[in-house]
């Protein structure tokens, strides 16, 4: 990274973490972007050359976390089944959180209550697919039907194991944390491919 895209960084790493413990502390709704610029040192103009709403600033890491799954999928032995293969890669949100436990489940809980961010949080994991689906082509069986339709095939795998790891994670979040989220994952996993 050159000098000016560290600053970028910095910049925006710092707004983001002023902005989820703005929300954190008085409720994503009761804060406005202009109080998260005037709070971060910087100014609404500033703030928009970042983010384009506010939801952005409490979505920062979702596409990234996406990398980290592809990451971890990637790395995963070729003979593992698709399912054992997405699974694992998975694990690596819970396994390496991206916040603090104390926080972790008031984020959740701020994501699961707020339609603007489910939204917006949806959006952000469709590239998610992007990411994902060219790994699980490459693990899919021929066709045996004799049509090619693996592109097909493993659109429904990663829309499947996204909506596991959302039905797990509401679970999680409902129950206040106090249930494992592996099992959580697994029974939702399993739920799908049986």
């Amino acid at each position: 990274m050159s000098l000016q895209e560290r600053k970028r960084k910095a910049v925006r790493d710092h707004v983001v973490a002023t902005g989820l413990n703005l929300f954190l502390e008085h409720g994503f709704e009761a804060v406005t972007a202009e109080q998260i610029a005037r709070a971060a040192g910087i100014s609404p103009r500033s703030f928009f050359r970042y983010f384009d709403t506010k939801e952005d600033v409490a979505l920062d890491g979702v596409v990234e976390a996406g990398r980290r799954v592809e990451s971890a999928l990637s790395a995963r032995p070729p003979q593992e089944s698709v399912w054992d293969a997405i699974r694992s890669a998975l694990l690596v949100l819970v396994d390496e959180p991206a916040y603090p436990p104390e926080d972790l489940l008031a984020i959740s809980r701020m994501l699961l209550e707020t339609a603007s961010l489910r939204a917006r949080q949806l959006e952000k994991q469709q590239r998610w697919e992007d990411f994902l689906l060219p790994h699980i082509v490459a693990r899919l069986p021929p066709d045996q039907s004799g049509t090619e339709t693996a592109g097909v095939r493993a659109a429904a795998i990663v829309g499947a194991a996204l909506a596991c790891l959302h039905a797990a994670t509401a679970a999680w979040t409902r129950t206040g944390g106090t249930q494992d989220p592996v099992r959580l994952l697994d029974e939702a996993i399993e739920a799908v491919r049986s």
